[in-house]
């Protein structure tokens, strides 16, 4: 699920962008430090793999382009 999730954020940035910020390989990393706990068997791969992005982002302060801060809806589905 991570490396489709960031194949279709990647089309969402500008190059420049995307490889400013090493947002794939710390999504990877978080991925894979997760898979040291038990926890990561209660939940979804797709959650997990959101959940990864989503800090990832949050760390670097990367902004999904096209998304309004007063929308609520996350951008993924």
């Amino acid at each position: 699920y991570l490396m489709h999730y960031l194949r279709s954020l990647n089309g969402w940035f500008g190059e420049d962008e995307w490889s400013k910020y090493p947002i794939a390989k710390t999504s990877m990393a978080l991925l894979q430090d997760f898979h040291h706990s038990p926890a990561v068997l209660d939940y979804p791969p797709n959650l997990i793999a959101i959940a990864c992005i989503n800090l990832t982002l949050q760390i670097y302060g990367v902004v999904v382009p096209l998304m309004d801060e007063c929308d609520q809806s996350p951008w993924f589905n």
